[in-house]
């Protein structure tokens, strides 16, 4: 797990009418709005960023992939929250609308060992590491008893020597 940068939010709805200024959590809770799957990561930072919004989300849909969720915004009248630099790259202009509270999600690199592209990711992994630009870096054991031979502080004592500085490991 590599941490590389962090990305603005920004509330994307291209057959929405949401008006011109930055839009409210409690407009984006009162319109359909298209989520990650429950058990996705992205799905946490979302349930904290609406923990104390009095409405409820109206999922109207739960997508893996944040190219088919704005294909699906694109085709139905719904929302949803997604990365700035993502949909500016993709050319998705129309319908974008900055948060009147704001949201940043961290940017992770998290790979498995025996992946089939590991030497890809591995030379990705690094470039970024090699730019100078990594402060510092996580390593999260989502289940310690899982946690075959110590492997998680192995992986962080490989990073930290990598790159020079701390790796704090969270046990959760």
């Amino acid at each position: 797990v590599v941490p590389f940068g962090r990305d603005h939010m920004v509330y994307y709805g291209p057959l929405m009418d949401m008006g011109k200024k930055p839009i409210t959590v409690e407009q984006i809770l009162s319109t359909p709005l298209v989520l990650y799957p429950t058990t996705y990561y992205m799905n946490q930072i979302y349930v904290r960023y609406f923990r104390d919004a009095a409405l409820k989300p109206q999922v109207s849909a739960r997508l893996s992939s944040p190219y088919a969720i704005i294909h699906y915004c694109q085709e139905n009248k719904a929302g949803a929250l997604l990365p700035d630099r993502l949909l500016t790259a993709l050319g998705c202009h129309r319908g974008l609308h900055e948060l009147e509270t704001p949201l940043e999600a961290e940017c992770y690199l998290i790979y498995r060992r025996n992946h089939p592209k590991i030497r890809l990711i591995q030379a990705y992994v690094d470039q970024v590491l090699a730019s100078g630009r990594v402060l510092a870096a996580d390593l999260a054991e989502l289940n310690p008893a899982l946690d075959e031979g110590g492997r998680t502080a192995r992986v962080a004592a490989r990073l930290a020597a990598r790159r020079g500085g701390p790796v704090r490991v969270l046990t959760i």
